[in-house]
């Protein structure tokens, strides 16, 4: 058993965001993922958490189906799941599209548009449905780990495909959809199946939820992968990560200047706009240290 980052820092198993964080900007990744420093005055999570519990929903509505409930008591099952676990949390943050009530909304018209789904879902050798799967596995020829967690497995057309659900206030064009590609985590989770899980996966389906005021839209979009780009991502993937292993190990990890203002602005451009001595000191009046994952085996 490993712990994903070592006593110095070092992270030994890596993800789709942790790499995403890399190449964004080597200090973002140290200060974010190695170091774990968060705003003290917390970020914005109102948005992450409707997608939390959408997942949780659909988890739960699924499972029960697994597990021969009716399609309307797996519903029932659901909207109890989420309004236990969210109820209080959404009342105390008001918002007029993520809500308890555009959540069970869209639960129950999520339902009764793909009653008569084509995806049919898979299940692993334990018996269980094949949602919310996690892996871990070795990156061929260095010692770093790859993990990451599945939403959905699924047969389609007599192919395998990964499901991924995303939840969005945005329209839901297909400028959305395109957005999505390229994608980290979308294209490592078919490697990860393909090459070392020993499923043949044929792509990755966008499972989408559109949230608004006054009604709620789905869609879907299908990702497919070649082998050689399957190849390309295992090693550009090694690439970032030794190139990181060595900053890390010099001690220096470099910021990216281009990406200071990018995405909405970087919580630690701050911290990088300060003389590197007093920078500490930043960071003990504005930042507080996020609670440790769990150790991943």
């Amino acid at each position: 058993m490993i712990n994903k980052f070592s006593e110095t820092g070092w992270q030994q198993i890596w993800d789709a965001s942790s790499l995403q964080d890399y190449r964004r900007c080597p200090t973002y990744w140290w200060y974010r993922d190695s170091r774990r420093l968060r705003f003290a005055g917390g970020e914005q999570t109102l948005a992450a958490d409707w997608g939390s519990a959408w997942h949780l929903g659909q988890e739960v509505f699924e499972t029960s189906l697994w597990d021969k409930a009716t399609r309307k008591e797996a519903l029932k099952h659901a909207i109890a799941a989420v309004s236990s676990q969210y109820g209080n949390y959404f009342e105390a943050n008001p918002d007029t599209k993520r809500n308890l009530d555009t959540l069970i909304r869209a639960l129950v018209w999520y339902e009764k548009k793909y009653r008569h789904d084509t995806l049919n879902m898979l299940g692993l050798p334990s018996g269980r449905p094949g949602i919310e799967v996690r892996f871990e596995i070795p990156i061929p020829r260095i010692p770093e780990r790859w993990s990451g967690r599945i939403d959905k497995l699924v047969e389609y057309n007599g192919d395998y495909y990964i499901v991924d659900r995303k939840t969005t206030a945005k329209t839901m064009s297909s400028f959305y959809f395109r957005d999505f590609s390229p994608n980290i985590q979308f294209i490592s989770y078919c490697w990860a199946l393909q090459s070392f899980l020993g499923t043949k996966v044929r792509g990755l389906i966008v499972d989408a939820v559109q949230t608004a005021v006054g009604f709620t839209r789905f869609g879907r979009h299908t990702y497919q992968f070649a082998p050689r780009q399957l190849s390309e991502f295992e090693r550009n993937m090694r690439t970032s990560i030794i190139q990181a292993r060595k900053e890390h190990k010099s001690g220096y990890m470099p910021f990216n200047e281009s990406n200071c203002n990018a995405y909405r602005g970087c919580q630690y451009a701050r911290i990088c706009r300060e003389c590197p001595e007093y920078r500490e000191t930043w960071i003990a009046e504005d930042y507080i240290v996020a609670p440790p994952r769990i150790k991943n085996a």
